[in-house]
């Protein structure tokens, strides 16, 4: 491995500074692509992020050269990717330690995503935090180039954790301030059913749980199923998260 030079240091660290002091949010991730390519040869990256509602889905993309995004769909036949991403570790991986290049040239995302913007090689940062996928980095080089060194792999490595540790800091802040909505605007947007929306519409009413079981002549282990299932398919955590959403519940 090329030994790192004191330069690269510098900017990595500045970089990290930047990754939690940069309040823009998109600001962030496209500082973040312009810093690396400081310190890592390469020709094109996008910084995709996860799509909370559906799990092989990303969305948002930023690229350094172009403002569109290329892919909203995780490949499921690049499966050791697809594996990877939803292991809920934050990695960093070349295609080339997943698959050969035999492999690769197979796959709808070689043939749809690569070759169609004449790379060849990616390298992939995989961030999660708490083993939740929030997102997804990858770098690219050109058909001809050499591909990503063991150093790249351990310089991108030094930054998942930073990352991914903004990115569940931003998710949090997004859901701690989002706007509020009525009950029935939530059962529609979550996909709640008959049950759950009846624990919604009780529990809005500060009904304990004693007494939304005695209403509804359910057991507490049966109530206790619903609200799991409520708060996944909100992406919550807590009944306090639940009244924050709901209008007219403060």
């Amino acid at each position: 491995m090329k030994q790192i030079q004191a330069a690269d240091w510098i900017i990595l660290n500045t970089l990290i500074y930047e990754i939690y002091s940069i309040e823009d949010f998109n600001e962030m991730r496209l500082n973040f692509l312009k810093k690396m390519k400081m310190v890592i040869d390469f020709d094109d990256a996008d910084f995709y992020l996860a799509d909370p509602q559906h799990p092989d889905q990303i969305i948002e993309g930023l690229s350094l050269h172009h403002t569109s995004a290329r892919r909203e769909t995780l490949d499921r036949q690049n499966g050791d990717t697809f594996g990877l991403v939803h292991a809920g570790k934050c990695l960093v991986c070349r295609d080339s330690d997943l698959m050969s290049d035999e492999q690769l040239e197979q796959t709808s995302y070689y043939q749809n995503i690569l070759t169609k913007n004449n790379w060849h090689h990616a390298m992939k940062m995989i961030l999660a935090f708490e083993g939740k996928f929030l997102g997804l980095v990858t770098f690219y080089r050109n058909i001809g180039k050499a591909d990503f060194a063991y150093e790249d792999v351990f310089l991108a490595d030094m930054m998942k954790e930073h990352m991914a540790l903004r990115l569940h800091e931003q998710e949090r802040f997004d859901r701690e301030n989002r706007e509020q909505h009525t009950i029935e605007e939530i059962t529609a947007q979550y996909h709640l059913t008959k049950q759950e929306h009846r624990i919604l519409c009780l529990t809005m009413k500060r009904m304990s749980n004693p007494e939304i079981c005695d209403r509804l002549s359910i057991s507490n282990n049966t109530l206790k199923k619903h609200f799991l299932n409520i708060y996944r398919k909100m992406h919550i955590n807590s009944r306090l998260e639940l009244f924050k959403m709901v209008k007219g519940t403060h």
